[in-house]
């Protein structure tokens, strides 16, 4: 039985109606299939975290040494636009130009700690709605042919 024509198509269907990342599809169809247990899941994902927290953490301090601000100013930068896209100046949260400026003065580092809160962390629960969004913004960019 096919669900989709193509395996960009089922990401698709996963990332749109169902609202699953294709690697949680595959982790819940594991634990279906018996191959592994929800425990098993749960083991490697927190390995997973402590392994990105620790490169995280290398990153940040080879950052700080070499004196070109740290981690701790880009993360100052990127909660600061975040704060202003929700408030901004004119109190609007659908100003376009405020959306830009943040995405566009965000770093890799920013956009993984942001991406990190929204698949696990304190912002779990907006993971669907910024998935659409992205995804969203994402379609209408390609269209661009650039």
């Amino acid at each position: 039985m096919s669900y989709a024509p193509s395996w960009a198509d089922w990401e698709d269907l996963l990332r749109i109606k169902v609202g699953l990342s294709t690697g949680r599809a595959s982790e819940l169809m594991q634990i279906a299939d018996g191959r592994k247990s929800v425990q098993e899941i749960r083991d490697g994902k927190a390995q997973s975290v402590a392994r990105l927290r620790a490169s995280k953490s290398l990153h940040y301090s080879s950052e700080e040494e070499s004196d070109l601000g740290g981690p701790s100013s880009s993360l100052a930068t990127a909660l600061y636009g975040a704060r202003w896209l929700a408030l901004g100046p004119s109190g609007s949260k659908s100003d376009p130009n405020q959306l830009i400026d943040v995405l566009a003065g965000s770093d890799a580092a920013t956009r993984v700690s942001a991406a990190d809160a929204l698949i696990s962390g304190a912002r779990h629960s907006q993971f669907e709605a910024v998935t659409n969004a992205v995804f969203d913004l994402y379609q209408r960019l390609s269209k661009a042919g650039r």
